[in-house]
């Protein structure tokens, strides 16, 4: 951190010594958030991995799946974001059954990759106040990805 200072002294401010690093904070996220919580229709690893880092930022998590005491049809009214993260060949009917519990002013999310029908599925079901976004993620359990 010292070279990097030296640095901005010498080549941007011209005169050495001026600075001081006074210390470092965490990150405070200021902005408002108007989404609270997410609800997990799956249990595996992906959901999980994704889970963890949404509550380290402050969001409340709820996880649905076949082994779960927890239904996907009594969790989906208790959070704000739905996250469908279930094997591509079980997306279109997990969207199907689930998705016209989601209520307008939420959103779905389709964490499972894509087949042909996955979001065409989702704008059928849903009303026309659910949000719907397909996420293809690039980083995952088991990858390098830090944070």
């Amino acid at each position: 951190m010292q070279e990097a200072v030296a640095c901005i002294e010498e080549r941007i401010v011209g005169q050495r010594n001026c600075m001081r690093l006074l210390g470092c904070f965490p990150r405070v996220d200021m902005r408002p958030k108007y989404i609270g919580s997410f609800g997990f229709i799956g249990t595996g690893a992906m959901s999980d991995w994704f889970a963890e880092r949404l509550e380290h930022e402050g969001y409340r998590t709820l996880m649905t799946g076949r082994s779960t005491e927890l239904r996907p049809e009594e969790m989906i009214p208790q959070v704000d974001v739905v996250v469908v993260c279930v094997p591509i060949s079980f997306t279109a009917d997990t969207v199907r059954q689930y998705g016209p519990l989601i209520e307008d002013g939420k959103a779905l999310i389709l964490l499972a990759g894509e087949s042909e029908t996955t979001v065409e599925t989702a704008l059928e079901v849903t009303g026309s106040g659910v949000e719907i976004m397909l996420v293809h993620n690039l980083w995952g359990p088991g990858g390098n990805h830090e944070g």
